[in-house]
């Protein structure tokens, strides 16, 4: 969900929050076998702002800060521990839009 503030000068900001679904894929082979994680529903916020490139404002760029709030089980095929891990990435986009 995504809340847009007025326009302030050129920027339109905007703050949001939700879940995420993480899907771990590319799993790295070690001298410890194949590393096993599971995929997991977190939790994301966001900040953004979108900024006009033409006159009428069809075209902007957006620019985001994401922060997810994520744990998945990790373990190694060939070890029989099993540990829980917390990854909170921060994540940084940015994108061209079209609004018609």
């Amino acid at each position: 969900m995504q809340y847009h503030f007025d326009q302030i000068g050129p920027f339109r900001p905007y703050v949001g929050a939700g879940p995420n679904f993480t899907i771990f894929y590319d799993r790295s082979v070690g001298p410890l076998g194949k590393l096993r994680t599971t995929d997991n529903w977190g939790f994301a916020l966001q900040v953004g702002t979108d900024i006009p490139l033409t006159e009428d404002g069809s075209y902007f760029l957006n620019i985001d800060v994401k922060r997810l709030f994520l744990s998945t089980h990790a373990s190694f095929s060939a070890s029989p521990v099993t540990a829980s891990v917390n990854i909170n990435p921060w994540l940084i986009g940015t994108g061209v839009g079209i609004r018609f």
